[in-house]
């Protein structure tokens, strides 16, 4: 875990905690069995942004699937019911942000970006006006 600036975020934090969680459970279920499994989560803050990135080496997720992340009820496995990306999305919509997911092309694995409003960028920039 990396930790690069300060940055505060409004929302209930059982909620914004949950749906981490949920991006961070994928991660665990995709480096399982993996020789040297990693897992990395960096935290940064950008001009009003805060952004939360979660990388892990695992396969990666199919890139035909990746346009149905999102969708409820939708897994690439066959024992998990796919609501977890559903509502980790949903709760970070609720506040404002964004989830991206981005392909490494120098290493196997997966990237998430949270993109979030960062409360003190906005105090910041508006006792700047």
């Amino acid at each position: 875990t990396q930790f690069e600036s300060q940055c505060s975020v409004m929302a209930v934090p059982s909620d914004l905690a949950r749906a981490i969680l949920y991006i961070l459970n994928n991660a665990i279920e995709a480096v399982a069995g993996r020789p040297s499994p990693a897992i990395s989560i960096t935290i940064s803050a950008q001009p009003s942004r805060a952004c939360v990135t979660i990388r892990d080496n695992g396969p990666g997720i199919p890139e035909d699937a990746l346009p149905k992340v999102f969708q409820p009820f939708f897994s690439t496995k066959a024992d998990h019911s796919g609501v977890g990306l559903y509502l980790a999305n949903m709760i970070i919509k609720s506040i404002g942000g964004s989830i991206t997911f981005q392909f490494l092309d120098s290493a196997p694995g997966t990237e998430v970006v949270i993109d979030l409003p960062d409360c003190n960028g906005m105090a910041r920039r508006d006792k700047k006006d």
